[in-house]
């Protein structure tokens, strides 16, 4: 076998075993998308889970990309901020640019999608899902009080796009129905930014 047979063929076995591992569907584990050291600051969770997300996310149109940067770029701000500096506005900016990456790329895709669409929408369910942990022992906003029911609506919402993604896999899932699993996401986003958006004084 020549050097160049030989280079073909390996290529052929690496892209086979990306292709597998892709059409599965698998996800990082629990504890790839958590912080590596438990932290009560919902910044830490958010972004950890965010630096597993990203390299999962390719390949995304330019206005995709830069929408997800945009909401990197966001957490990475308030990531760097003194904890005693940070505000429920800092979290609001971070919802409000994820809500943007979810009508960027929901928009185009309500009518077709393609089997990698449905991966973005998978991965990014699960960073939201990381997300809505991330605030759980968080009293910004009055979210301790409404945590519980952010967190069921989440559950629900991830049954419902993990259900979506196994229907996907066997070929039987409908069409027609793959906005309704990013507008439920983005309703968990809204619920969120609602809580942590300032009241305008009057």
């Amino acid at each position: 076998m020549s050097r160049l047979q030989a280079i073909v063929v390996l290529t052929v076995l690496l892209m086979g075993a990306f292709t597998e591992a892709y059409e599965s569907f698998g996800l990082p584990t629990d504890r790839e998308w958590l912080p590596r050291r438990p932290s009560k600051e919902p910044i830490d969770g958010i972004n950890a889970a965010l630096q597993t997300m990203l390299p999962l996310m390719e390949p995304l149109r330019p206005s995709e990309r830069q929408a997800l940067q945009k909401l990197a770029n966001t957490v990475s701000r308030t990531l760097g901020k003194n904890p005693a500096t940070r505000t429920e506005k800092d979290y609001a900016d971070i919802m409000s640019a994820a809500r943007k990456f979810v009508q960027v790329f929901q928009k185009p895709r309500s009518e077709r999608h393609t089997t990698h669409d449905v991966r973005v929408l998978q991965v990014f369910t699960s960073w939201v899902y990381y997300t809505v942990e991330a605030f759980r022992d968080s009293a910004l906003g009055g979210l301790r009080l409404v945590w519980q029911p952010i967190r069921e609506g989440m559950n629900e919402a991830w049954d419902r796009m993990d259900k979506y993604v196994r229907e996907t896999r066997k070929g039987t899932a409908p069409q027609r129905n793959y906005a309704s699993y990013w507008n439920n996401v983005d309703d968990i986003l809204d619920d969120l930014l609602l809580l942590l958006k300032p009241v305008p004084q009057t």
